[in-house]
Parts: structure tokens; sequence; C-alpha cells
């Protein structure tokens, strides 16, 4: 049996979770946990149970406890003795005493064998599950382990940043920053990211740290910087040699090496010296079947098979093909590398201190473009050094490094120049040798360029269009579309190659074919949108598509026909090399993995491939209906709802694409478009009539969005068409209320029944939850404010609602205006109305956090900010910092934690599978939605009308996410919310709330 306290009190039995009681009876459990091994009598149990206030009888009470544990652990855990109760738990039982001896032995190796000790910290660390004694981190009795358990946390943190450092590593510099902002008069994090960013080529950040470093310790303390950090500083400034990383190779290092690497230009380079463990897997007699995830593949063009994979830490995504070299981008750790493309071994990786927005090789160098930055640096190819840099645009400081959203940066180099797009109209156009660049406005947004076939090709994603221009400065523009609008296909990515021209398009998955002579679109293939077409490129014969679902595409330069072959998880950038095309992989599970694209024996009408994905299915199965799920894949949530998608494939999957006696088909639709708020109602509309005059339709997952659903629901309706929702909120979808329509929900039902269900809960449960929680932390004043029309006057309606009904005095709501110059009036008008709490009805955004920011100086300390699902947790430490201590922030749904043990196990083996963390929420509740709608079919006889009357006959006892049903309106019974607070700069669960019905609306 293991006993768990670093995080949430847990105990399994041979990996079954054990359900233990829910009161004082926890508390109990964890102070003798603290103190296995001892008896700890039963006066001590009465004090840190009670403290000063015990109740009668409280020595009968804590045995009655211990009557209860004994029920749920053992028949003699605890055991009784004369000097009181003794809970025996072996040393490997007890996460708090694993955690220790891992620690301490990955200490003890620092000197000795660092690579070890990263082993060994590393498996402590993996340990915790949340900060220490989460839920009892209010009581008296916990409050001292809870902090020397953290102070050994930091401190196993900080040993395992000096082991990689030991093993001259450089890609510790978020690790540092993050415990040196956790523990900011803590020296030693600061030196390792002094040593981090030196080592990554950043030496004016590093000496930037000990600048900030000295002014707040005087400023705070009067105190200088110790010793040790001021000789740091000094052996920077002399670049010390002994701050280079040690000279010697890991242990681990590639199979086969050569001497020398040829780089561009014929060049040979010194001999190969590797930054960092990295190494190379050639395929054997059973092949490489899936790359892993932050590898590089390289890839048979003939058999389109998996050559070779090659590993490289630091999160390697953008490529760039030289004649003798590939070029690969770090993003995480911000390094250029050199491939050698014939013998598959890795040269010098280098550290840029610049973010890879786009890479090129060409006119006698390597360039790397940082947007974040608007710089283009320049790389001597033969030791990738840094010679020289040009400004290209203005820094940016709101780049999105996760590459979610559509990115317009894009470098190339040819016809004697160097050429640059950053989403403005100007093409920038560089002399590689002095670096000088002139702007070429060509009177339309830039999304990418390329060069070849004697010209520049640059695309317009918001026009549609294709820009030719000569190297005598010539422009001729090609339409893709004959009235680009907010649905025309939006060029993503350019290449040129294998006799033509070719573009992708993201929203309509789709890639153009153009003729460079006669400077006319030829023909359009259809990728699908279930593959996530992101980059492309072109050679031997073909163009070659990367897709974020993880498959590579090649269609055929004559015929146009596609090919789809599951690569990875996701890929993120592709080129092509003589004979062979390279891919990088990222994480994911890939919609081919676990499914098979049904072949054309089956006699079901699949949906549009220019809307949806290609039909999946159990591999040799016949599949006689479809469940089609309708989600955003397009804007800045791209990696969000793709997981969504992932998580209701990975279910089908686990299912075998079964519902009882029926197999059934998936497709995967998008029911967005780039811009427009990432929403288009026309293409929802048509969504839901391909929906409805589809027969083999039997049932729609979603749509991802309110607003979409809102458009979606009345025409499925009709065509008696069931819809799941996962991550529908809006009220007037199920019932009426304060703050609906008129006629919600009844003009979503025009035929009169019921045909939409929805998993989690709806907003008002949120509101209500969030006033609850205010009553709970004792607020009996509360200021609620909006931000206008829409979702912040629906919020604090549903707050306020509750609150009234629990007795407490509301003040508002009152409008807050995001767009004034300054927040501190208003800030002093919530102060002056006397608060002991405030809701904030509104999202996280830059403005919100300065408004935060206002209110905490203008408020108490004691009066608690409440936030609803618009604040992420992590988003809000990380944006918020300091100022968030305390907060609350709700969403929908249980944490992982609190999950039953089926959704426990769904969360393992769907982390598992995509090596890409956790599960969001909305992935979970996407997976039980999955599980609903195939439980319901299974059913059914097999009729539109019988699925949907089996949807509200739904009874799960044993689900994902617990026991529920739904109710006549189609909400689900369980509508649990999740509380989360700011403790030490840690989100942790607070509260798990189910609103009774009779609090919300």
């Amino acid at each position: 049996m293991e006993f768990r306290l670093l995080g949430l009190l847990e105990i399994s039995d041979e990996g079954r979770p054990v359900d233990l009681p829910r009161g004082k009876e926890r508390a109990l459990l964890a102070v003798l946990l603290l103190h296995a091994n001892q008896p700890v009598g039963v006066d001590r149990l009465v004090d840190e149970l009670w403290g000063e206030s015990p109740p009668e009888n409280a020595a009968k009470t804590v045995q009655v406890y211990v009557s209860r544990l004994r029920k749920a652990i053992g028949p003699d855990r605890p055991r009784t003795t004369p000097a009181g109760y003794i809970l025996e738990v072996p040393v490997a039982d007890l996460d708090l005493t694993r955690f220790a001896e891992l620690s301490d032995a990955g200490h003890g190796q620092l000197d000795g064998d660092p690579a070890a000790a990263e082993r060994l910290l590393s498996g402590a660390l993996r340990l915790w599950r949340g900060p220490a004694l989460a839920e009892f981190r209010f009581d008296s009795f916990a409050q001292d382990d809870a902090r020397r358990l953290e102070e050994l946390r930091a401190r196993t943190a900080a040993d395992r940043i000096d082991a990689r450092l030991a093993q001259g590593r450089s890609d510790v510099i978020g690790e540092a920053e993050a415990l040196a902002d956790a523990h900011p008069h803590w020296e030693r994090p600061r030196g390792q990211l002094m040593r981090a960013y030196y080592r990554a080529g950043r030496q004016a950040d590093a000496l930037e740290v000990y600048r900030k470093t000295r002014a707040e310790l005087a400023d705070e303390l009067g105190l200088e910087p110790s010793a040790e950090l001021q000789g740091l500083e000094v052996a920077i400034l002399n670049h010390d040699p002994a701050l280079d990383p040690p000279p010697s190779l890991p242990r681990r290092v590639v199979a086969r090496r050569s001497r020398k690497l040829l780089l561009a230009g014929g060049l040979a380079a010194v001999a190969v010296a590797l930054a960092a463990a990295l190494a190379l897997t050639r395929r054997g007699d059973g092949g490489i079947k899936t790359l892993a995830p932050s590898s590089i593949g390289v890839v048979d063009a003939a058999s389109r098979r998996i050559d070779a994979q090659i590993e490289i830490p630091g999160l390697p995504t953008k490529l760039a093909a030289a004649r003798d070299v590939v070029w690969v981008g770090g993003d995480e750790s911000r390094t250029l590398g050199a491939v050698d493309p014939d013998t598959r071994t890795v040269g010098r990786i280098q550290p840029t201190a610049a973010f890879p927005s786009a890479i090129a090789a060409g006119e006698g160098y390597v360039w790397l473009l940082d947007d974040s930055s608007g710089l283009l640096t320049r790389f001597d190819p033969t030791y990738a050094v840094a010679k020289g840099q040009v400004r290209i645009s203005p820094p940016n400081t709101v780049y999105d490094r996760s590459r979610e959203a559509v990115d317009p940066d894009s470098v190339v180099a040819g016809l004697g120049s160097v050429w640059a797009t950053n989403g403005s109209s100007e093409l920038t156009r560089i002399d590689p040798r002095s670096l000088r660049s002139r702007k070429l406005d060509l009177h339309a947004p830039l999304t990418g360029v390329a060069v070849g076939d004697g010209a520049v090709w640059v695309i317009s994603g918001p026009d549609a269009t294709v820009i030719r221009m000569s190297p005598g400065g010539a422009v001729a523009r090609i339409p893709i579309v004959s009235r680009p609008g907010a649905e025309s296909p939006f060029p993503l990515a350019i290449a040129v190659g294998a006799g033509f021209v070719w573009v992708v398009e993201g929203n309509t998955a789709t890639v153009t074919k153009i003729d460079p002579v006669q400077r006319l679109v030829v023909s359009t293939t259809t990728v699908g949108i279930g593959h996530r077409p992101l980059a492309i490129a072109a050679g031997d014969g073909a163009a070659w598509v990367a897709g974020g679902d993880g498959s590579l595409t090649r269609i055929d330069a004559d015929t146009g026909v596609p090919h789809f072959v599951p690569m990875a998880g996701s890929l993120r950038d592709v080129a092509v090399v003589g004979k062979h095309v390279w891919v990088t992989a990222g994480a994911g599970t890939g919609s081919l993995r676990n499914s098979t694209v049904a072949a054309g024996a089956t006699q079901l009408h699949p949906l549009p491939p220019a809307t949806c994905s290609p039909v999946y299915s159990a591999s040799g199965a016949r599949p006689q209906y479809l469940i089609a799920s309708d989600l955003g894949f397009q804007g800045p949530g791209e990696q969000l709802v793709a997981q969504v998608g992932e998580a209701i494939q990975f279910e089908l999957a686990r299912r075998h694409f079964r519902a009882g006696r029926f197999a059934v088909g998936y497709q995967s639709c998008d029911d967005s478009v780039p811009g427009v708020d990432n929403l288009s109602p026309t293409k929802c509309k048509a969504n839901a009539h391909l929906y409805a005059h589809d027969p083999d339709v039997i049932a729609v997952l979603g749509a991802w969005s309110s607003n979409c659903t809102v458009v979606e629901l009345p025409i499925a309706n009709r065509a008696g068409l069931a819809m799941i929702s996962s991550s529908n909120s809006l009220v007037g979808l199920t019932r009426r209320g304060p703050g609906t329509a008129p006629n919600e929900p009844a003009r979503y039902f025009p035929s009169g029944r019921r045909t939409y269900v929805r998993v989690i809960a709806s907003d008002d449960a949120e509101g209500a939850a969030d006033a609850l929680v205010a009553s709970q932390l004792g607020a009996h004043r509360v200021f609620v404010l909006s931000d206008g029309p829409g979702l912040g006057d629906d919020m604090a309606a549903d707050f306020t609602y509750t609150a009234r009904r629990l007795g407490l005095t509301v003040v508002g709501p009152r409008f807050w205006n995001y767009e004034a110059k300054s927040y501190v009036p208003f800030a002093a008008n919530v102060a002056a109305s006397r608060p002991d709490a405030v809701f904030l009805g509104t999202f996280l955004a830059p403005a919100t956090v300065r408004l935060i920011k206002d209110l905490r100086r203008a408020l108490p300390d004691r009066v608690t900010l409440l936030a609803p699902d618009g604040f992420s947790p992590g988003d809000l430490v990380a944006d918020v910092g300091a100022d968030a201590e305390g907060m609350t922030a709700s969403t929908f749904g249980l944490p992982a934690t609190e999950l039953p043990a089926r959704g426990r196990a769904f969360v393992t083996d769907f982390e598992r599978a995509t090596g890409n963390g956790p599960p969001t929420a909305f992935a979970i509740a996407a997976a039980e939605a999955t599980d609903v709608a195939l439980d319901a079919i299974a059913r059914s006889n097999g009729t539109r009308r019988s699925v949907v009357a089996q949807l509200f006959e739904t009874h799960e006892s044993n689900g994902i996410l617990g026991t529920f049903g739904f109710d006549r309106n189609g909400d689900t019974t369980a509508p649990a919310i999740t509380i989360y607070r700011i403790i030490h700069g840690t989100p942790s669960v607070f509260r798990v709330i189910t609103p009774p019905r009779t609090l919300t609306r």
C-alpha cells in the first residue's frame, strides 16, 4: 500500500486508489504519516486536529476516526500502543521518505557522477503532484512540515540544475528562471541562471541578472551579493574558461560519427563537438515505425519509409537544407545545429540567443530570423558563429513562441539576396555581404516567401494571393480564388520545386499547384483538415506536406494524387535533400496511429474532405455509421483544440471503433477560419447542413464553441441528429433563466424534441460555485465587476444570483472599462465600497493584469479576488506574479487527482500515448462525451431517433468523469466545478464543488 502527501493526500493498493473518509479522518491520517513509524499520543492528536478549540469528548472522537481509517486501510493501521497510535509504513511506501532518500542520494552524486545525480534528482521531483500537504495548507499542524518539504524540494531542483550544468548543458534557463522567481532572495538559482545564460551566448542577460539581484538585495535587505556571486560576475566579464562546458562528451553518444562534417560551401568543420546528448537510430529489419518527440526523421522519398531518426534535445523545429548540410533550429534551447545528410551525424550545436522563427541557408551563410527581437542574424556555415545582424522589424513583445498561431515570419536566400516577410506588406531584401536592407511594398499582408524558377514567390494569406517578383522587380499577382473572403483558402507556406510552385492552405487543408511559366493555378489537392497541414517542401517529383497530426503527405507532381504516411505524434517542418525527405517531430497521438483510413469497400457517404478528415475506423472494419466531431482548429487555441481531437480519436481507438454490435467510422471536421475570432457562422451553418443531410452521420461531438452550437443546433435538431458537447457552457442552450434570451432554448429545438446533451457544467453552475467559495471564505460583502455585454455580464449575473441567495451583500455588477487609460480610479471606487471579496467578471488579458495589480494596491490584503474560468490558474501565476497570491480561479470538471479510477487510467494512458503532458479538462471531457455517444449508439436500434432517446437514458456509474446522467434539459447531473487557489505562487486545488440546482439559475 502506497501513501502520498506530496500533493493531495492519496493512498493506492497495488495501483488501485483507496477511498478515504472526507472529514477530519484525512487530517488524522496526515498527522500519523508525518510521524510514520512513531507513536503519537491522543492528546497531541487532539491538539493537532483542533488546536485550542477541541470538541467535547475529543479523545472519543479520535477513536472513532481511527476506527474509520482502519476500515479503509486495514485492521491494524493505525496500531494502538501504550504511547498512542502508530502508523507503520515501510520507507518505500511513503512518498515523503522516498523523496528524501532520492534527493540525498542525488545530492551526494553531484561531484562524482552528475548524470547519475540528475537521474536520482529527477526521480525525486517526479514524486511531487502539487504542493506538499496541499489540502492541509491552512491547518496549523501542517505548516512547519510543508515549509520544510518545500525547502527540500527547492534544494533538489537546484541540485538538478547543477547536475545538468555539470554535464555541459545550457538548456536549463527556464528551470533556473522559475526557481529564481519563486525564491527571490536565494542567490543560488541566480548564479545558476547567470551560468546558463553565459553558456547560451547571452552574456548581457547573465550580467543583467547580477545587476537586478544586487539592486533587490540592497533595496529590500540592505545587503550586497555574496562573494561567490560577485566572483561569478567578474568571471563572466573576463570570459573565464572555467565557465565553459566540460570538454568531455556525455556518456550517451551517437552510434556512428564521422571525424569531419562537410558543411555548406564545401568547408570542413572542426572535430565534432556535441553540445548535448543526441542519438542516431537507423532502420533495421523491423524498421522505424514512429518518430519520437523532439527528433528529426529522415524518410526515403521512394519507399516513404523512415530511414533514420536523429534525437536532438531542445525541441528541434525549423529546418533549412543546403547542398551539404541540413540546418536545424531548436525552439527551447535557442540553438542552431548542423546535420550531415550523408552520414546523418550532428556537428556543432551552437547557442544563438535567438528564437528560430525561421531559418534559411544560401548566399554563403545561414540565416536565422527571430521575430521576438525583430533581428535577422547571419551565421558562418563552418562554425555556426554569428557574423552580423540586421533589423527586419521592431521587437515583438507578444510573439507566440508556442507556434500555436499562424506565423507570417519567413526567410529565404537566393538570387543574390536574402528575402524576409513578417506579416506586413513589405518584403525585406537584404544584401548578404553588406547586410544593407531595403523594403519593397507589395501592398498586401505577406505571410511567406520562397525562391525558385528564376523568381521570388511571396504569399499573402489574407488576400489568398501568390505574388511573383522577377529579379528586375516586375510583379505579377496570381489569385488562388477569384474573390478572397473570410472562408477562402488561407496560404500558410510556399515552396518551389518539382517543376511547380506549391502553396499549402490551412483552413481548407488544401495544396494549390501553380505553373511558374504560365503563372496560373493548375490544380488543387485536398489534404484533409484532420491532417492539419503546416509546412511544405518540394523535390524528387513531388510536394511534401508536414501535418500537425503527424502525417507526411506526398503529392505527386504529375497526377496530384496524395499519399498519406503516419510518421509521428505531430510534424513541425519538412525539407527535401536529394532522394530523402527530412522532418522534425513533435508530440501528439497523430490521427493515424490508432486507426486506419477506411477503405473504399465501405458503403458510407463520407463528409467532404475540404471540411473534414478522412474516415478513420478499426483496421479491416467496414463501419456502418459515422461520428463527426465539430472543432475549431484555426487560431491561437489550436493546440488545445488539437488535444481534444486527439482525445476523441484515442478513446474511439480504445473502444476499437465499436458501439456494441455497430462498427463506426470517425471524421474530424473544422468549424473555424483564421480571423473573425476564429468563428465563422457561415461555416458552422454549412457544417450542420452536411451532418444533417448525410444519412450515415448518427451523432456529432461538438460544436467546440457555444456560439457555433447556437447556429448548428437548430439544423441538427430538425434532422433528429444527436449533439453531445464537452465544451459548451452557455446556459440558454438548455434552459431559461435570468440573463438568457427570450426565445432560449426553444429556438434551438424547432422539432419540439431535445437532441442535445453536455457533459460539463453550464456557466450558472460555475457562478454558483464561485459565490459559494466567497461565502466559505467568510465574505459578507462582495464587489462584482463586468467588462460589458456578453460573457462578462453573463458571468456577473450568474455569480450575483447565487451570492444574493446565500445572503451576501452584492455591490454591482459595475462596469469596468478595459480601454481606460488608468484603472487606478476604478480600483479606488472598489476599495471605497469596503468589500470582503471582488468577483472579476472578465477574462485574463494584459488589461486584466493591470487591473489586478491596481486592485491589490487599493484593497486590504484580506480581500480575496475571485476569478472565473477565463483565468487559467497557471497563466494567472505566470502573468500576474506575486499579486495573484491568494486569488481563486474556477474551472469546470474534476482535477485529475479527484477523478475516479477509470478517469485516472484514461489520464495515464493518454499521457503515455501522446508524450505531451497531462490532458486538459477539455480533453478529458471530450473522451467522456465520446463514451457517452458510443454507449447510446450501442443501446439504440441504429436510428437517429433511438440514439437520442438512449442519450437521455444515460446513467453512467463508472465513467471517466464518475457517476452522472442527463436531466430532461440535457444538462449533466454532476456539474462539478474545481476551485484553484494560488498559494506560495502555485495553483492548488482548494475546493471541488457541485452546486445544488436550488442555487443556480
